[in-house]
């Protein structure tokens, strides 16, 4: 059981939207970027004249190897054929044959066929199959990515200037002895995801942070406190919705469900995820999605 306590909760509702809080526009090089992914989701399949990585072709094999075949299917680069003839086989041209060593052998090869997939021009049409109300056009859609981009951006602004806001002005008493159990029950989950990826603590938290095994403990030793300060501040909110109250019956459906996805025993599930990191984690989350939530209704009225 937690010591520490909430003494004063300020509101959220009260904190200053300020210019600087709206976001940047996308640039017309960001903008760019996301018509480009649509693009490539629509590609064409045209024919070319010399092939490169990547072609989809059609070779004809004459050879006495058994292995070998006529009119082969390859797509150059993938390996899936032979990655030494594949390569040998880029800046060939259709129809044209070439002789190829193959283990040793000579075999003839000659390019039947090159097609290759490329982005399709975004189109109109292609706008209008992504079924988004009031979008019809390229120009729609341009449109459309910088509103909702920008959209975006605010509303994690917002919800990060807002818990920001109750943190920071809220009053609490923060145990030191529950900054020593948020630390170690951290650590513990650290261990255990450590060892079930079959690395050292050392090695998992270089990967995860690039940090040291000293400097990461000193790490998650600092943001104890903020940790309990979302905790105290989740639980607040959750007291108007009892569906969001993580209490211990929630947490042995919590820890049932870890060991129907895995090995562990529920034993080894409590000790190496427990109640207090449970609620720790879970309140969190309920003060994120409730001052999340209050500016994105704010956003769209």
């Amino acid at each position: 059981m937690f010591k520490s306590k909430l003494i004063n909760l300020v509101d959220y509702k009260d904190m200053e939207i300020t210019e600087d809080m709206c976001g940047t526009p996308l640039n017309e090089e960001e903008l760019q970027g996301v018509l480009e992914k649509i693009a490539k989701r629509n590609v064409i399949t045209i024919d070319v004249e010399v092939v490169e990585n990547g072609d989809l072709i059609v070779i004809d094999i004459d050879s006495h190897g058994e292995r070998l075949q006529r009119d082969l299917p390859i797509t150059i680069g993938l390996g899936l054929f032979n990655i030494d003839i594949e390569s040998k086989i880029i800046g060939m041209k259709k129809n044209e044959k070439k002789s190829i060593d193959y283990n040793g052998a000579e075999v003839s090869v000659e390019v039947k066929s090159i097609k290759r997939r490329i982005p399709a021009e975004l189109t109109d049409e292609i706008i209008v199959s992504l079924n988004i109300e009031g979008v019809n056009s390229v120009n729609s859609y341009k449109k459309y990515l910088i509103e909702k981009d920008l959209y975006e951006k605010k509303l994690r602004i917002l919800c990060q200037k807002g818990i920001d806001f109750v943190l920071d002005n809220s009053e609490f008493y923060i145990s030191e002895d529950d900054i020593l159990v948020c630390y170690e029950e951290n650590m513990k989950a650290y261990i255990h995801q450590a060892a079930s990826e079959q690395m050292t603590l050392d090695e998992f938290t270089k990967t995860l942070s690039g940090l040291t095994i000293e400097e990461f403990k000193q790490k998650k030793k600092s943001e104890a406190p903020m940790s309990i300060k979302y905790m105290l501040v989740g639980k607040e909110y959750a007291k108007k919705d009892v569906n969001l109250l993580y209490d211990e019956e929630k947490y042995e459906t919590y820890i049932q469900e870890m060991t129907d996805s895995s090995q562990m025993t529920i034993e080894e599930a409590k000790r190496n995820f427990s109640f207090e990191l449970f609620q720790l984690m879970m309140y969190k989350g309920a003060a994120i999605t409730e001052i999340f939530k209050y500016f994105e209704l704010k956003q769209t009225v």
